[in-house]
């Protein structure tokens, strides 16, 4: 019955935040000839939903994301606060997080997956934050064992954090991306974190990244940062204009 539910570590451990911030962003462009402000504000809301685990493996999250609109110049959309409704700033809400979530352990080995859509920072993807976040749809996975940690992800949709929309990935000239696949290597010790990245936009993009931080004793830490991002056949044919 209702009660046995209740008892369950699906519902007891279960958690629910609510969390609220407010954004403002300005630019003035008076160097150009033409001289226009960009500035965006507004105040954004976030209900976080986290289920406990059926069974000790299964679970739910979700997020509800609010953004009200508090004030905004006519030029206002390069803030990535509110949302752009033919020209006009207004505020807007969403459903920007929906997944169900597994997890397995054993012998040391630590184990995630998650599908639907979820925050993402993970290879060479990772969430804007304004008001409210960036989103995506699609899989994600994670497997762990000492040191060492695995990630994968393939996703095919985005929210952007401005927008309540749920939209395919495109070009910079509007031709779609099916999907973007990214995951991430990492080892970390006391005196070593390595995290080695790869992720690819479907024929458009290839990017590498590798992130060393070596520390030698309490005082002193080196640090290296090595990134590289290649275009492929749908960047490649492109005009250069819309190259960036």
């Amino acid at each position: 019955g209702i009660d046995d539910i209740a008892e369950t570590d699906f519902v007891k451990k279960s958690s629910l935040e609510f969390g609220t911030h407010n954004i403002w962003k300005y630019l003035d462009e008076g160097e150009t000839d033409k001289r226009n402000v960009h500035s965006a504000w507004g105040r954004g809301l976030a209900l976080d939903y986290k289920s406990g685990y059926l069974s000790d493996v299964i679970g739910v999250d979700a997020s509800y994301y609010g953004v009200i609109k508090l004030a905004a110049a006519d030029n206002f959309a390069s803030r990535g606060i509110l949302y752009n409704d033919d020209g006009k700033a207004k505020g807007f809400n969403k459903l920007g997080q929906f997944y169900g979530k597994a997890k397995f352990s054993e012998g040391g080995v630590d184990a995630n997956l998650y599908g639907g859509w979820k925050l993402i920072k993970l290879g060479a993807v990772t969430t804007s934050m304004r008001a409210a976040p960036n989103t995506y749809a699609g899989r994600r996975g994670d497997i762990s064992y000492d040191a060492y940690r695995l990630r994968l992800a393939y996703l095919k949709k985005s929210s952007n954090r401005d927008s309540p929309d749920k939209v395919d990935f495109m070009t910079s000239d509007s031709r779609s991306i099916n999907s973007i696949y990214t995951g991430d290597f990492q080892i970390k010790t006391d005196s070593l974190t390595a995290l080695y990245f790869y992720g690819e936009t479907e024929d458009y993009l290839r990017r590498n990244g590798l992130e060393l931080n070596i520390k030698q004793n309490k005082a002193i830490t080196y640090g290296v940062q090595i990134y590289m991002t290649e275009g492929l056949e749908k960047w490649n044919s492109m005009a250069n204009s819309k190259k960036d």
